[in-house]
């Protein structure tokens, strides 16, 4: 049985990297960096998988940013010390951790 936790509530470390946290979504990890574009696709995938909508064109920008740090440091965890356990994407992975702590822990 695989063990989940929830790392500053946006990342799902885990355990058994071979089981599948998220409903069919995935992304590689490997030492290369992504590029923007390539993060921008992932993100649209993401965004769409997770029913995301911005109402302009500034936040999706804004949310598109925060989800690309977030993405860059899962890659950047799992590729150098995700042996026992891996980050992953989340519902949250578009917030910041002020956001999710004023929304979800106050």
């Amino acid at each position: 049985m695989a063990m989940l936790v929830v790392w500053k509530r946006s990342v799902v470390m885990r355990r058994f990297p071979t089981m599948s946290h998220s409903k069919g979504f995935s992304f590689s990890y490997s030492s290369g960096e992504k590029s923007e574009s390539e993060i921008k696709g992932v993100f649209e995938e993401w965004a769409a998988e997770h029913r995301k909508s911005y109402k302009t064109s500034e936040e999706k920008e804004k949310r598109f940013a925060i989800f690309r740090d977030k993405f860059r440091s899962i890659q950047k965890h799992n590729f150098t010390c995700g042996r026992c356990c891996k980050r992953e994407l989340t519902k949250f992975s578009d917030r910041t951790w002020d956001e999710l702590d004023r929304k979800y822990i106050k």
